[in-house]
């Protein structure tokens, strides 16, 4: 219950920041951009499975909200899964926007000083997605670190 409040908190925080802009929640479409999505994922998820580590990545989300007795290594499995992603999250992201701007860095005499600032913009949305994403994954790992701790406690 308190993970998906924090979800809630989180998503209303954005809206509320999206909403005192000058545009209102119409703003919100400029920042939904679904190729930076997708660059993140497919940064993140081969990291997962070429660490052997994807079945415990989604195992993790079950093991937080359950209330099934886990083992300390399937807890702690699922922690270390959970660290990967958050890693393999922000550099996914940092290797999106890096290469992002790159490009438009290279296109800057066609494009100019007007344009430049804009492509600029949609390059920088990826880590607003890897920040929102490192949020969600935080709340997972210590939901999970938790339980850990209440298993050693026991």
């Amino acid at each position: 219950m308190s993970i998906l409040l924090s979800i809630v908190a989180v998503v209303l925080v954005a809206l509320y920041t999206v909403a005192i802009m000058d545009g209102g929640i119409l703003m919100l479409a400029n920042f939904i951009d679904i190729p930076s999505l997708l660059i993140i994922v497919l940064w993140t998820v081969p990291v997962l499975v070429g660490a052997g580590m994807i079945r415990d990545f989604f195992a993790s989300f079950k093991r937080m909200f359950s209330k099934t007795v886990c083992t300390r290594e399937d807890l702690s499995r699922s922690m270390e899964a959970v660290q990967l992603a958050q890693k393999a999250n922000w550099t996914g992201g940092i290797l999106g926007f890096v290469m992002a701007f790159v490009y438009i860095c290279k296109r800057y005499a066609d494009i100019g000083a007007e344009l430049f600032m804009c492509n600029l913009a949609v390059a920088v949305i990826i880590l607003v997605y890897a920040a929102l994403l490192n949020l969600l994954l935080l709340m997972v790992y210590g939901r999970l670190k938790k339980r850990y701790m209440d298993y050693m406690y026991e």
